[in-house]
């Protein structure tokens, strides 16, 4: 089972759902939409465990980035655990946001058939016992290695399909 973490600002929570149900409508596949913003009365390092906490519960992690992201403090800190750990990582984008530089070495999705390929590849890829590891059993037992290899491989069949 694919499940995606979506992390998001409030004010896009709109675009946030509308890819959650996109995800959910697809077999395998299940997103985690995340609701955070209510609870931001976390410290530091309350948010960073809190992040920790649920992305080790999920197999990818999706970022709604638009011109309201560069606002938001919290932001970066999903981005920044998901690339420590070796998760595959991508961005949803909105037409008029300005993605930064250091998120184009990751795949960037700019629409709803983008995210159909995003899903279809996240299912897809490869066939090998580290596909099968990391996707029915649970990335916290995944060594980094694993992730990383899987990642990488993720990546690279999304940019090429999404011709980045």
């Amino acid at each position: 089972m694919i499940r995606v973490f979506v992390s998001h600002k409030r004010e896009d929570s709109e675009v946030a759902g509308r890819l959650a149900r996109q995800i959910d409508g697809h077999l395998n596949c299940k997103a985690y939409l995340d609701l955070l913003d209510g609870q931001l009365a976390m410290n530091g390092d309350d948010l960073g465990e809190y992040f920790r906490r649920v992305i080790s519960d999920c197999s990818h992690l999706m970022a709604v980035i638009s011109e309201r992201t560069a606002a938001s403090w919290w932001a970066p800190f999903p981005i920044r655990i998901v690339t420590e750990q070796q998760y595959p990582l991508s961005t949803f984008t909105s037409p008029s946001a300005s993605l930064p530089d250091y998120l184009r070495k990751w795949p960037y999705l700019l629409s709803v058939a983008d995210v159909e390929k995003y899903l279809q590849i996240a299912v897809n890829v490869g066939n090998s016992v580290l596909r099968k590891s990391i996707l029915t059993e649970d990335m916290r037992t995944a060594s980094f290695s694993d992730r990383a290899s899987y990642a990488r491989s993720f990546h690279a069949t999304l940019k090429r399909e999404l011709r980045q």
